[in-house]
């Protein structure tokens, strides 16, 4: 029986997790049998949950970026909220120098 690696994809080790248990659920794998396709199911549902915390990890800092992106805004030295949004900015303002 395949050892399980790293180089599994989700997909692949998902795949042979079902065909261990189709194979454990049959009662014709003898008890040897049983016992070292658990072992290697309990390596793939390890695989599994690694990629699956990386991808958590990636869906945060995605989150993160996509939750500071800058915004820019005119410049109001008095404070007051801007009438005008920067898409709507004329060529005048762009020219202050």
């Amino acid at each position: 029986m395949p050892e399980p690696t790293k180089e599994h994809t989700f997909e692949t080790a998902m795949q042979r997790l079902k065909a261990l248990v189709r194979e454990m659920e049959s009662d014709q794998m003898p008890l040897e049998g049983l016992l070292t396709a658990y072992e290697e199911g309990t390596g793939l549902v390890k695989v599994c949950q690694g990629q699956l915390a990386k991808a958590q990890q990636r869906l945060e800092i995605i989150q993160r970026n996509a939750a500071r992106q800058l915004e820019t805004k005119p410049f109001d030295p008095t404070g007051a909220k801007a009438e005008m949004p920067v898409a709507r900015a004329s060529a005048k303002d762009a020219n202050l120098f």
